[in-house]
């Protein structure tokens, strides 16, 4: 149950850090800081790619 409730927290983080993202032709650069973090956590692949795929400037323009 902890796993859900930190990936939830992490999405909720990602949607807060492409706010403040810089982008450009297409690419967003994620922070470091939250990359380390996020790859400490136990989460499953398709968990991880999830939250990844926030930082898709792709989806922004859907």
């Amino acid at each position: 149950m902890s796993n859900v409730k930190n990936f939830e927290i992490f999405k909720a983080k990602a949607r807060e850090e492409v706010k403040r993202c810089p982008s450009e032709a297409g690419y967003v650069f994620i922070p470091n800081s939250f990359m380390d973090e996020l790859l400490k956590c136990d989460f499953s692949v398709d968990q991880f790619n999830e939250i990844l795929s926030i930082f898709d400037p792709r989806r922004s323009k859907k």
